[in-house]
């Protein structure tokens, strides 16, 4: 990468008050980083701005996830410059910023960057992730670099977060700094495990995480300390709905929750309204007073509330309590009895088309006995929890 114009004797020193300054690094070389740092080059990212208040940017590496959160992130794909925010021109390509929070994806024990582009006297106020001010630098008006210089550290105090605050005058003329091929070595330890997230269907919506790294409008992967419980909530935009979790995760609620021990991959699932059937089931004793060896009924309702054809409709039914495949047990025509199950094909039910199934048992003790029925069919239903119902009767 190349700067128009560049910064000399500026490096960064982050270390927490009371402690011994940390060496300042200004070769991209320097034995500090490792036989194999870790280098992050924004110009791979994606060309376009980045806001600050969405998550900034996040950039893959081999150590896990560099999140950057800026007042304006920039990423440019060609030579040909970028303009900043009151438009005046910025020759230049990268990391675009006026202050800048660097979270690495582990502790690190240096780390460093090029940076450059401005022609008034600055200041770097650098702060821990406490907000306690580690060193303050002064910057002059140096121009006249055809790249941008390189400033790091090396540190014996393991270092997480570097909070960067560029301190730029209200004069006229070139007024933001440009950060490219942040590089840092982590400190041994914590295994990363990523977790990708699939949206599939045709509805759409926002999937994100806590600890925060997924944010499934911009970002549908990240990386999290191998063992961290990764909580996720899914929220479908307006005309569509959740239609439940696939692959690590489960269920149909609109949050979830896994233990990442190893990569995982989750889909979640947004459907259209549109394309939905609403099935709802009710179920109700038909026998007034049941008694022990006659005939008990339970009547099944399956109705449509729409808007789309219900295709292929099934109700599952079971009984439980007591009863067992032992007893004798029957049920509509179109009905199957499996021991102490009943499939019951409904095909296509229209929108406000309603079907009704009776299954009947021949008690031979007392005790209760409950009826538990759930509706499906091939269209995306909206409404889950109308489409199961439970009944119990008490057989005397």
């Amino acid at each position: 990468m190349r700067f128009t114009t560049g910064l000399a004797g500026l490096f960064l020193t982050l270390a927490l008050a009371g402690r011994a300054l940390a060496a300042p690094l200004t070769d991209p070389a320097d034995p500090a980083f490792g036989a194999s740092p870790t280098v992050v080059d924004f110009e791979s990212a994606a060309p376009g701005i980045y806001d600050a208040y969405s998550g900034g940017l996040t950039v893959a590496t081999p150590a896990g996830d560099v999140n950057l959160v800026g007042a304006r992130l920039a990423v440019t794909s060609t030579y040909s410059g970028q303009y900043n925010m009151t438009g005046q021109y910025v020759s230049n390509e990268g990391y675009l910023t006026r202050n800048v929070i660097i979270t690495f994806p582990s502790a690190v024990s240096a780390f460093g960057f090029h940076m450059g582009l401005t022609a008034q006297p600055w200041d770097v106020i650098a702060y821990d992730a406490a907000g306690n001010v580690l060193e303050t630098v002064s910057v002059p008006a140096i121009r006249g670099s055809s790249a941008g210089d390189f400033h790091g550290i090396a540190s014996a105090t393991p270092i997480a977060q570097a909070i960067l605050v560029i301190g730029l005058p209200l004069q006229p003329g070139l007024q933001w700094v440009v950060v490219d091929d942040l590089r840092f070595a982590t400190i041994g330890g914590t295994p990363r495990a990523s977790l990708t997230i699939d949206r599939a269907g045709n509805g759409t919506g926002l999937v994100v995480s806590d600890p925060a790294g997924i944010d499934c409008a911009t970002a549908c992967s990240a990386s999290f300390d191998a063992g961290t419980t990764v909580g996720l909530a899914a929220t479908p935009d307006a005309g569509s709905f959740f239609g439940g979790w696939g692959g690590a995760c489960t269920g149909g609620s609109a949050s979830t929750a896994l233990v990442l021990d190893t990569d995982a991959a989750c889909s979640a699932t947004f459907h259209l309204l549109s394309e939905s059937a609403d099935l709802g089931v009710s179920v109700a004793v038909n026998t007034t007073t049941p008694r022990v060896g006659r005939k008990l009924s339970f009547d099944v309702t399956v109705r449509n509330y729409g808007p789309k054809v219900a295709k292929s409709a099934v109700l599952r039914a079971t009984l439980s309590g007591a009863v067992s495949a032992a007893n004798a047990i029957t049920a509509s025509s179109g009905c199957v009895v499996s021991g102490t199950s009943v499939t019951c094909t409904l095909g296509d039910l229209g929108k406000g088309g309603k079907v009704r199934r009776t299954i009947n048992v021949w008690p031979d003790a007392a005790g209760s006995i409950a009826l538990s029925a759930t509706g499906t069919s091939a269209a995306p239903d909206p409404n889950a929890a109308n489409s199961s119902a439970l009944v119990t009767a008490q057989v005397r």
